[in-house]
């Protein structure tokens, strides 16, 4: 029962909770409804519900048509109960508008109210709504309310008021009405004569009628940044043919603007032209009208949401009205957002000169501005290349369609002149603005490399458009060819039949006309040989491809594939002689600068008292060097590379020869030996243009031969590399100097002595900084040279670099200029050697120039380079065996040392310790302690400390010895193994009565493991005994 009682009540509560949803949906349903009603003359209508938000929302615009419509705007009070809300209905008629909004809303909130128009407000009994009104000059504002009364009414000048009323009723009404005044869409004219500020206009024939009307308003700003009713600025446009951008702006703000019909008046004031030609809509329009860093302040109030729109108005408008008003107009000067910049950006660009014309309407209301861009046309001309335009793309130096000049004249006979054109390098121009029109244009000046253009070009110009002339020029260069012969007053080395063919010619040619032609590069090269001519025997060289030498460049043709030169210059010079002889170095030079017939120049080369053709004498030079160092300091390695460069001259080209070399021992004079070896090198090569530098002594430059060499036993030695050149077999040259430096390659070698700083001997002595002085005394040095000695601490016994408590190897390094061949340098090193007791330490050093090894010494069994540190083991023993008179025990422990310094003092302090616990041995809560000083008579010994306590403390106890060794205070040995049997004392029973409560000693144990093991053996038998006996005597128990 009380389970059914249980269910029925979760039921119950289930259909509560339904109800309740189903009464908060109907009781939301009608609020919604109400903030959504239809308008009262049953329009559809567009419905904004608008509640209260931030003064920096661009929230709560509305789009309206243009057609009539009603708009609804609610107000809630509560946003959970709205059911008490009420319509206001608003209207409008004759000649202005209205805003309005709740007094509480938000300005975001605020509806514009147009003529004809009418609109709903959703508000509560007791709201206050605020109303702006603005009428067109010379207007009554009338306000009829209808349950609602008039609380507050402010006037802003002559057009607009803000009015505030309090719902009272429940069907409450406003209608507003504008009357008696100027009307929408009238213009009223004024006399030309009376106009204010005629002197900014031109002649009243200067003139332009349009046709404007409003499109719509945008409320402006008063100084604080907030909206400003009276201050709204409309966009105004106009049909009439010629407005640009149909724009049309007011000039005087806080005045009823002009529309309809009216006839403007230009206007010369250059800030004006420029405001209009630079502004919104203009034909050069301010990129900042579209940037948010400038339209972003204007908040959206009504139907426009186009914020360049709306700041290109506003900044546009009112730069106009603050520029008219400091010539005598009657608008109020403000500063809206942007407007600043917008007139920086203004006065920072130029008029935009005749094409563009402003005008100024004047009329009753308020004086109104638009411009007029009437662009001329444009002429603009381009050169180009008649014909082997190849020709001047591959000479562009000497060809250049660049400074053309042409004049432009309204007659073919060049009178009525209007203009010049001059070239660009790519043959452009300039345009030139004309008035529509025919033109003549006629070249007056050819360009670089160019023969003149003769004919008159006729163009037709026309308004807004571009028009083009085309104008061809010929290039100029010249026919020519070129004879070259080579002839000799006799026979040379490698020639005895004087044979002069495969003589080699390099022609340069510059683009330039310059007389001093050094420094440029030529544009092309060619390279002509000398051949034997068929009839006479002779030996020529010509422009022709029969002549010509790989590597060498093309040619220059024309269209008709004609060997020409172009225009600019060449220079003729011998690069190559005969087999055996010298060259003729002397050069010849050319310039080519205009059309010429035919030319051929006839050059001679040889056969002259300058040129005696003297046989080639070769000779050579070495410099050896090691290949790691880069110089002649040799490195040091198994494969070292050495690197001889034999340097030769006065070789023939196309020749092959072969050098021979050996290293020789500079000490002996005889060839090194190394390994049972001698170590030589050859190489043989062909002299040619690209491994030598050929010039009129023949061929010059350098071969490498490399000696692989084991340096490792090369310590301390000098070796000197001799060369010999041969050629066909025959030896020609030779160096071979045994006191030649530059032919010398010296291998240093080093030695090492390593000393603590504390013992100043090679025994350490640890410390928490212990300084180590290695001497490294070297051998065989260049002096001048800079050489580098590095080292690091090594241990004996693992042969691995020692390293400190960050993981880092103990090193030390000295950077040296040697001032002679031998000498030494010291290296310290400072490290914790505390934990080196009984380890040795080794020191390695190597030496390097231009970071390469050219020397080490790293012997780890090397005493010199060693530095032992002190090593201490102990021995314990009982002093008293027997009955103790006294009650005392003496434990005697002999501490075994080596590696001490002698003449220095030492301490050894030991103490002992329960081997149970680890921990020291106590005798009334005190450590039993010994030590003894001493100072070392030799480097290994061995001293005696004793320890007395009372025997009964060490009953049935394994007592242990520690001891450790000190230096001025400092720890440097240690012995402190708890199992180590020979620091161990055990103390069996005590059965002896002594003096004091003592008793005898029963039995010693002093490091011995025997009687340990027999007492243990015997507890093991007895114990398995027993075991038997027991066993046996259940079974007995059982049997009976």
């Amino acid at each position: 029962m009380r389970k059914f009682k249980k269910l029925k009540v979760r039921k119950f509560k289930k259909l509560s909770a339904v109800l309740v949803i189903l009464m908060i949906i109907t009781m939301t349903i009608p609020s919604t409804f109400a903030e959504t009603g239809a308008t009262d003359n049953g329009d559809s209508s567009e419905t904004a519900n608008v509640q209260k938000q931030d003064n920096n929302s661009d929230e709560g615009a509305v789009n309206e048509s243009s057609t009539s419509k009603t708009t609804n705007v609610s107000s809630k009070k509560d946003d959970s109960d709205d059911s008490g809300s009420i319509n206001v209905r608003f209207s409008d008629s004759g000649n202005g508008s209205f805003n309005y909004r709740l007094s509480t809303a938000a300005e975001e909130t605020s509806k514009e109210v147009y003529a004809g128009k009418t609109s709903i407000l959703a508000a509560h009994i007791g709201d206050e709504i605020e109303i702006s009104t603005y009428a067109l000059d010379g207007n009554k504002t009338n306000i009829d309310v209808k349950d609602a009364e008039i609380t507050k009414q402010i006037a802003y000048g002559d057009n607009c008021k803000l009015v505030y009323i309090k719902i009272t009723g429940n069907n409450p009404s406003v209608d507003i009405s504008f009357t008696g005044g100027e009307s929408l869409g009238s213009s009223k004219a004024v006399n030309v004569g009376m106009m204010r500020g005629v002197s900014l206009f031109r002649a009243p024939a200067s003139s332009m009628s349009a046709y404007v009307t409003l499109s719509k308003y945008q409320y402006g700003y008063n100084s604080s940044g907030r909206r400003y009713y009276p201050n709204k600025y409309g966009l105004f446009t106009s049909g009439t043919s010629g407005v640009y951008g149909g724009a049309v702006f007011c000039s005087e703000h806080d005045r009823t603007p002009t529309m309809g019909s009216m006839t403007g008046y230009v206007m010369n004031d250059s800030t004006i032209r420029k405001i209009l030609y630079y502004g919104y809509k203009g034909p050069a329009q301010w990129s900042g009208f579209s940037s948010s860093s400038y339209n972003g302040a204007y908040k959206v109030w009504g139907s426009n949401t186009n914020r360049t729109e709306i700041a290109g108005t506003v900044i546009t408008s009112q730069a106009l009205s603050n520029r008219f008003n400091s010539l005598g107009g009657r608008g109020t000067a403000t500063n809206p957002a942007g407007l600043s910049a917008f007139m920086a950006y203004v006065n920072s660009q130029p008029d935009p000169g005749a094409q563009y014309t402003a005008y100024k309407a004047t009329a009753s209301g308020q004086d109104m501005m638009w411009g007029v861009y009437n662009p001329k046309g444009k002429l603009q001309l381009v050169k180009e290349v008649k014909n082997n335009k190849t020709l001047t793309e591959q000479c562009k130096n000497m060809y250049s369609l660049a400074g053309a000049e042409y004049y432009v004249s309204k007659n073919r006979d060049g009178s009525g002149y209007v203009g010049m054109f001059t070239t660009k390098e790519d043959g452009s121009t300039d345009p030139i603005e004309l008035d529509a029109g025919r033109y003549y244009v006629k070249e007056v000046k050819a360009p670089k490399g160019y023969a003149l253009d003769t004919e008159i070009y006729s163009v037709n110009v026309s308004s807004g458009n571009t028009s083009w002339v085309t104008s061809k020029d010929e290039p100029l260069f010249d026919p020519i060819s070129i004879l070259l012969e080579k002839t000799s007053d006799g026979t040379g080395y490698l020639n005895p039949n004087a044979d002069m063919s495969g003589a080699e010619f390099t022609i340069k040619y510059y683009d330039s006309l310059d007389e001093d032609l050094s420094g440029l590069t030529p544009k092309r090269i060619w390279k002509l040989k000398t051949i034997k001519h068929p009839r006479d025997g002779r030996f020529w060289a010509q422009m022709r491809e029969v002549n010509k030498v790989d590597g060498s460049d093309e040619f220059y043709k024309d269209e008709n594939g004609i060997i020409v030169i172009p225009r600019g210059s060449i220079v003729v010079q011998e690069t190559k002689a005969p087999r055996g002889y010298r060259v003729d170095s002397k050069t010849y030079t050319y310039r080519i600068d205009k059309d010429t017939n035919d030319l051929t120049m006839k050059l001679n080369f040889g056969n002259t008292p300058e040129q005696p053709n003297e046989p080639l004498v070769p000779n050579i030079g070495t410099t050896a060097l090691d290949a790691a160092t880069t110089d002649n300091v040799g490195s040091h390695g198994k494969k070292v590379k050495l690197v001889d460069k034999v340097s030769y001259k006065q070789l023939s080209e196309g020749e092959t020869y072969t050098i021979k070399g050996k290293l020789i021992d500079k000490a002996t004079g005889q060839p090194l030996i190394v390994n049972g070896k001698e170590v030589t090198a050859e190489k043989t090569f062909t002299v040619t243009k690209n491994n030598s530098t050929i010039t009129g002594d023949g061929a010059s430059g350098s071969v490498d031969l490399e000696y692989e060499v084991d340096s490792t036993v090369l310590a301390g030695k000098t070796t000197v590399v001799f060369e010999h050149l041969y050629y066909d077999g025959k030896e020609i040259a030779t160096h071979a100097d045994i006191d030649d430096k530059k032919q010398s390659v010296y291998f240093p070698k080093v030695g090492t002595t390593a000393k603590s700083r504390e013992t100043n001997s090679n025994l350490g002595m640890p410390r928490a900084n212990e300084t180590i002085v290695d001497t490294v005394k070297y051998e065989n040095l260049v002096v001048g040279k800079v050489y580098t000695v590095k080292g690091k601490l090594m241990d004996k016994a693992t042969k691995q670099p020692i390293k400190d408590e960050h993981g880092n190897e103990i090193t030390a390094s000295k950077t040296f200029t040697a001032t002679s061949k031998s000498g030494s340098v010291d290296l310290e090193y400072t490290y914790n050697s505390l934990n080196r007791q009984g380890k040795t330490t080794v020191v390695f050093e190597d030496m390097y120039h231009n970071d390469k090894l050219v020397a080490t010494h790293s012997d780890i069994t090397d005493i010199n380079q060693s530095i032992d540190y002190p090593n201490i083991h102990t021995k314990a023993d009982v002093k008293q065996i027997g009955k103790l008179k006294d009650g005392n025990i003496t434990i005697v422990d002999k501490v075994f040392y080596k590696n001490l310094t002698i003449g220095k003092g030492y301490t050894v302090k030991g103490k002992l310790m329960d081997k149970a616990t680890g921990q020291p041995l106590l005798v009334n809560g005190r450590e039993v302690t010994a030590e003894k000083t001493f100072t070392a008579a030799r480097n290994t010994g061995s001293i005696e400390v004793e320890f007395t306590l009372p025997a009964k403390v060490l009953q049935g106890k394994t007592t242990v010895v520690f001891e450790d060794m000190y230096n001025d205070g400092v720890k440097i040995a240690t012995h402190s193994d708890i199992t180590d049997i020979n620091q161990t004392i055990a103390i069996g029973r005590l059965d002896v009565n002594f003096p004091y409560g003592g008793h005898g000693l029963g039995s010693v144990k002093t490091g011995d493991p025997l009687a340990l093991g027999l007492t243990l053996m015997i507890l093991g038998i007895s114990s398995m005994l027993l075991v038997v006996v027991i066993r046996a005597k259940k079974r007995a128990n059982e049997a009976e």
